[in-house]
């Protein structure tokens, strides 16, 4: 059984609409990242959403060609749809960056000279090598569904368990499949991995900060610690969000007991392409989200669609606030609604262990009370 015209037709329309829309969002964000290339974290960005656009470019151009067998078309689908799959390996780089600027304090110098050439180079170099493999070897063909898109499969199709069938190419596919298979597994347990062991640093991080703060300043203290962290949870509920129901369908591929072009998967099948092509919108909306907080604190009468605007396209950074104290009741208090992407860096640029933090100077005093 193969997907209906109208159900193909249904299915490239969304994912063309959902392409669009994270190629305006990846590129606004390497708008945006490329005013600040000095820091390392919108160096990343930068990475991730170049490779974003190349993967909704694939939805909307080679993805719909139709096609019965084997071809340049489909061989040009196949090839793009293995070197997406450096962007999980993005994913795990830029969870690594803040795991190191984190929790083990290297400092965006030390991450630039010893650790941003290999997570970076290191995805590309692996994707391109398989792709090219992939097209050397004839393994990419059309869409077992009968579907949309080329990917690493037998042609004909199940001719591998069929013995009055013989396969004109892809008769190692399933080997080759681990070759993108392993590497999304992988990335998915570094990031997992990566964001515990942050989540525990900021805890640590909040405790330490109750010594010199008083009960008031304390909550607000530990309250932006914790959007601190649900800064980066964020990019791990992108990750899965994008990945999670492409590994579902995979599994359910290599089992075999299921029939995905069955009406039942084909809700499954759709979403499943619709988040994997929308990356670069979620990547833009957490990317965004500390300076649209900021320009709302800046602008709290005017209308959402405005701040939004302000948030995606504004050059200048909105006023903020200085750190004070308060001359009432010795209160160190630190804005709130400072941009957290900052906040990370300082934490990547400091040279001293967690452990060491101490209270800006004019709160010195405060702390040697309060300890």
């Amino acid at each position: 059984m193969s997907y209906t015209q109208s159900q193909t037709i249904g299915l490239l329309v969304a994912v063309a609409l959902s392409s669009g829309l994270s190629v305006i969002g990846s590129s606004l964000i390497i708008w945006q990242a490329s005013k600040k290339l000095d820091r390392p974290y919108h160096r990343l960005l930068i990475w991730i959403s170049s490779l974003d656009i190349v993967t909704s470019l694939r939805y909307i151009v080679t993805f719909p060609m139709p096609r019965g067998k084997p071809g340049p078309a489909c061989d040009a689908d196949g090839f793009l749809y293995v070197i997406s799959v450096a962007g999980p390996l993005y994913s795990a780089s830029l969870a690594i960056y803040f795991l190191l600027a984190v929790r083990f304090s290297v400092s965006e110098r030390k991450f630039q000279q010893r650790y941003e050439g290999p997570l970076v180079i290191l995805p590309l170099l692996y994707v391109f090598v398989v792709a090219i493999f992939g097209l050397v070897t004839e393994v990419y063909s059309p869409n077992v569904s009968g579907g949309p898109g080329c990917f690493p499969n037998e042609y004909p199709a199940n001719c591998v368990s069929l013995e009055d069938v013989d396969c004109l190419r892809g008769q190692d596919a399933d080997k080759y499949i681990l070759f993108t298979a392993i590497p999304i597994v992988l990335s998915w347990i570094v990031v997992l991995a990566a964001n515990v062991v942050i989540y525990l640093s900021f805890r640590k991080l909040s405790k330490k900060s109750q010594r010199y703060v008083t009960m008031q300043d304390a909550a607000d203290s530990d309250g932006r610690l914790k959007q601190i962290a649900i800064q980066s949870f964020l990019y791990v509920g992108c990750f899965l969000m994008t990945y999670i129901l492409f590994a579902i369908s995979w599994v359910l591929m290599i089992q075999g007991t299921h029939d995905l072009t069955d009406d039942t998967f084909y809700p499954l099948q759709v979403i499943q392409y619709i988040m994997m092509a929308s990356q670069g919108t979620f990547n833009f909306c957490i990317y965004t989200y500390p300076r649209y907080r900021r320009w709302r604190n800046s602008l709290p009468n005017s209308s959402v669609w405005f701040v939004l605007y302000k948030s995606a396209v504004s050059a200048k950074p909105p006023p903020r606030r200085t750190a004070m104290q308060s001359s009432n009741n010795m209160i160190c208090k630190v804005d709130s609604s400072a941009d957290i992407e900052e906040e990370q860096a300082t934490l990547a640029t400091t040279d001293h262990n967690i452990d060491s933090i101490r209270p800006p100077p004019s709160c010195q005093a405060l702390y040697r009370v309060a300890r």
